[in-house]
C-alpha cells in the first residue's frame, strides 16, 4: 500500500517526485485541489526564509482567509492541539479514500465537525495563526497510511502564488479524480502500547496496518511524551489512532486527569481538552475509564445506586468537566459484569459476554447511547469465537466489529481475528491474521485496535 515516500526516509525528493508522477491506470493527476489562496513560505524542502527543515506545506495568507477541503471526505478531528515541541494549533483532519488523510493547521475558526462528511471544495475552517506561529498562514499535510508525502513540495515551490481549488499537479495513486461523496473505509489497525522494557524509557507506540494485513507499521512513533513508570498511574488507551492516558493515581487533584498524545504529532504533542476531569480518584475502584472520539466514559459496574451498570462520561469540548447526554443506569445489572467486559465504542455501550453463555461462544451484547443505554444495537449476540479465546488473549471492540488479539496459543506472532457487526458477528474482516509481533511482547505492554 506505501506507494509514496515519507519525509524522514533518506530518499531525495526528486525520486519521492518520480514515484508520485509515475502514470498507472489508478493514479490522477489533479485528485486533490489547493486548500487556500496565497504564496508558499514552505515545504518539505524547509522554510523558504530559512531552509531550516519543515514537515508541510506552508502557505501565507490573511487572517479569516476561506481554508477548503482538497478532497472529498469525513471530518476526523477539528480541535485544538497543543505541545511543547510543537503545535498544529486549531487544526482539522479529513479522512479520505483508499488510505489518505489531509490535515490543516494554525486555523482561526472551524466550520465542520467530527463525523461530518464533506465534498472537494467545502468550506471547513480559516486561516489564522493559532499554536506555534509567526504569523498568519494555513498549514497543510497529505498523508498516506500516516505517511507525509513529501512530493507535493515539487507542486508547492517556494514562492509560488496558488490559487484556492485549483487542481495540484501531481498524482495521488488510488485516488480518483472525480468521485462521489463517501464515506472513506475506516481501518481497523493494531497497537502495542509498550510500558515495559523500553529502550527509550518512555512509553511507546508500535502499530501494523490492516491493510497490510498486520505485517507493516504505520509511520509516527514510537517513543511519546509519557515517562514509561506512568503505566502504573493509570491506563493508555488508543483512540482514532491518538493516545490517551487516564490517570487514576498519584494525581495532584485528586480527580481522575486525561492526558493525551496526537498520532499527528508522532505522540509528542497533546490533544486539547482538559487534564483533571469531573470524577474522583476513587471512581476507578467502582468501574472503568476509557475514551470513544476523544470523550471521557466511566463505566460503573460496583456500588450503584441502581443495581445497574451505570454509564457516566465527560465530553473532551468541555475539558471533561460536562456530562454528555445519555445514561446513566443501563439495560444491564451490575452483576454482568463479573461474566465479561464492558466497553464503550462510538459513544455505545457493548457487553462483550465469554463466561455462563449457553451457546459456548463469546455473546456481543450492547446498548445504544441515543436510548440512555436501554435499547440493544442491531447484529449479535452469539459470535464466532468461543468462549474460551478470552483466556487466549484482547477481545476488543472497534467500529462496532469484534476483534481478538490473540497473544497465546499461537505459532509464535500475535495473531488479529475478526468478526463483523453487519454478518452478526459470524464472519471476519479482511486482513491478518498473523501479526508482526512476538507473543512475548505481551508481557510488556498492551495490544488494542483502534
Amino acid at each position: 500500500m506505501r506507494h509514496l515516500l515519507p519525509a524522514a526516509s533518506g530518499v531525495t525528493l526528486a525520486l519521492a517526485a518520480a514515484l508520485l508522477t509515475a502514470q498507472t491506470a489508478t493514479a490522477e493527476v489533479g485528485a486533490m485541489g489547493v486548500p487556500t489562496s496565497g504564496k508558499v513560505t514552505g515545504n518539505f524542502n524547509g522554510y523558504c526564509s530559512s531552509g531550516n527543515s519543515h514537515r508541510g506545506v506552508d502557505i501565507a495568507a490573511p487572517l479569516g482567509r476561506d481554508v477548503y477541503a482538497a478532497y472529498d471526505g469525513v471530518v476526523e478531528r477539528a480541535e485544538v492541539q497543543t505541545g511543547e515541541s510543537e503545535s498544529y494549533g486549531l487544526l482539522v483532519r479529513l479522512r479520505h479514500e483508499a488510505g489518505y488523510k489531509t490535515l490543516y493547521a494554525h486555523l482561526d475558526s472551524e466550520v465542520v465537525t467530527i463525523g461530518q462528511s464533506v465534498s472537494k471544495g467545502d468550506l471547513i475552517g480559516r486561516v489564522g495563526s493559532t499554536g506555534n506561529s509567526t504569523g498568519p498562514h494555513l498549514h497543510f499535510e497529505v498523508r498516506r497510511n500516516n505517511e507525509r508525502l513529501t512530493g507535493i513540495s515539487n507542486y508547492f515551490t517556494c514562492g509560488r502564488d496558488v490559487t484556492a481549488k485549483a487542481a495540484i499537479g501531481v498524482d495521488f495513486r488510488d485516488l480518483p479524480a472525480n468521485s462521489a461523496p463517501a464515506t472513506p473505509a475506516v481501518t481497523s489497525d493494531l497497537f502495542f502500547v509498550k510500558t515495559s522494557s523500553t529502550a527509550s524509557g518512555q512509553v511507546e507506540v508500535h502499530s501494523a496496518s490492516q491493510t497490510s494485513k498486520y505485517a507493516t507499521s504505520l509511520a509516527g512513533g514510537a517513543a511519546t511524551r509519557f515517562a514509561a513508570y506512568e503505566g502504573g498511574n493509570g491506563t493508555f488507551v488508543m483512540d482514532d489512532g491518538d493516545l490517551y492516558f487516564i490517570k487514576t493515581k498519584n494525581t495532584a487533584s485528586g480527580k481522575i486527569e486525561v492526558h493525551s498524545a496526537s498520532q499527528d504529532s508522532d505522540y509528542q504533542d497533546s490533544i486539547s481538552g482538559g487534564k483533571a476531569s469531573r470524577f474522583t480518584a476513587g471512581d476507578a475502584g467502582n468501574g472503568t475509564f476509557t475514551i470513544s472520539q476523544g470523550n471521557l466514559y466511566y463505566i460503573k459496574t460496583k456500588n450503584t445506586a441502581s443495581g445497574k451498570i451505570e454509564v457516566h462520561s465527560a465530553s473532551q469540548s468541555s475539558g471533561y468537566q460536562t456530562q454528555l447526554a445519555g445514561g446513566a443506569a443501563s439495560r444491564f445489572t451490575a452483576g454482568d459484569a463479573g461474566n465479561g467486559t464492558f466497553t464503550i465504542n462510538d459513544g455505545d455501550l457493548y457487553y462483550v459476554k465469554s463466561k455462563s453463555v449457553a451457546s459456548g461462544q463469546v455473546e456481543i451484547h450492547t446498548a445504544s447511547r441515543t436510548s440512555g443505554y436501554q435499547t440493544q444495537l442491531s447484529g449479535g449476540a452469539v459470535s464466532r469465537f468461543a468462549a474460551y479465546e478470552a483466556g487466549n488473549g484482547n477481545l476488543v471492540i472497534d467500529d462496532g466489529n469484534l476483534f481478538l488479539i490473540k497473544t497465546r496459543d499461537t505459532a509464535g506472532n500475535v495473531e488479529v481475528h475478526s468478526a463483523t457487526r453487519t454478518s452478526g458477528y459470524q464472519n471476519g474482516l479482511a486482513g491478518g491474521a498473523v501479526s508482526r509481533f512476538g507473543n512475548h511482547e505481551a508481557a510488556n505492554g498492551t495490544f488494542t485496535i483502534s
